[in-house]
C-alpha cells in the first residue's frame, strides 16, 4: 500500500503537467484565433465600401479622374447614381486590364451595384465587364475551395443511395411514389 503512493503521486504530478500544459496552448490558440477573427472583421469592414471592375480597359492619362468617369458611366447604364469617392488599378501595369478597385460612399451603394450589376451583360458596349465585391484573402479561399469542391462533386458522378422508413403496404406498387425509372426502389415488405 505505501508503494502505491509515490507511484500514485508520480501519475498525479505528470497528469497535473499534462493538464496545465493543454491549458496553456488552449489560451494562445484561442487569443491567436481571436486575434485572427478580429483582423479579418476589420478587414472585411474596410473593404465594404469598395467594389472590383474586371475587364476595364486601361486608362491611358496617370490621373484616375478617367477611371471614376468611366465607372460612373457604367453605373448610370445599369441605373445606379453613384459617384465613386475613389478609384485605383490593382496589381502591375501589364498588357491585360487591371481591376479597378471604387469606393463607394457606403454599403448601401454597394448593394446597389451588386443587385443591378447582371444588367452588364444586356448592354453591347459593358457585356466583358463584371463587378464583384472586394473580397478579404480568406473569403477569396473559402470561395475557391467551394468551386473547387463544386467542381469535383460534378465530375464525380455519384450515385445518390438514400434510405428512409416508410409505412407502405403491399397494396402500393412502386410506380406510384413517383421515382421510376430514375431511381430503383428496394422494399422490404415484398
Amino acid at each position: 500500500m505505501e508503494t502505491l503512493k509515490p507511484l500514485n503521486y508520480k501519475i498525479l504530478k505528470n497528469i497535473k503537467s499534462k493538464v496545465s500544459q493543454l491549458e496553456a496552448g488552449c489560451s494562445n490558440s484561442s487569443s491567436l484565433n481571436l486575434e485572427q477573427t478580429l483582423a479579418e472583421i476589420s478587414d472585411r469592414h474596410s473593404r465594404s465600401h469598395n467594389i472590383i471592375l474586371f475587364n476595364i480597359p486601361e486608362s491611358t492619362t496617370q490621373s484616375n479622374l478617367d477611371d471614376k468617369n468611366t465607372i460612373s458611366s457604367i453605373f448610370q447604364q445599369i441605373g445606379v447614381l453613384i459617384e465613386p469617392i475613389n478609384c485605383l488599378s490593382l496589381g502591375k501595369l501589364s498588357n491585360n486590364c487591371r481591376p479597378l478597385r471604387a469606393t463607394l460612399p457606403n454599403q448601401h451603394n454597394v448593394y446597389d451595384v451588386l443587385k443591378n450589376k447582371l444588367k452588364l451583360s444586356d448592354l453591347a458596349n459593358f457585356k466583358n465587364i463584371s463587378i464583384s465585391s472586394d473580397k478579404t484573402l480568406l473569403q477569396r479561399k473559402h470561395l475557391k475551395h467551394l468551386f473547387d469542391e463544386l467542381n469535383s462533386r460534378k465530375t464525380a458522378d455519384y450515385d445518390i443511395i438514400v434510405l428512409s422508413e416508410t409505412w407502405l403496404r403491399d397494396e402500393v406498387n412502386d410506380c406510384e411514389l413517383g421515382l421510376l425509372p430514375k431511381y430503383s426502389v428496394f422494399r422490404c415488405d415484398r
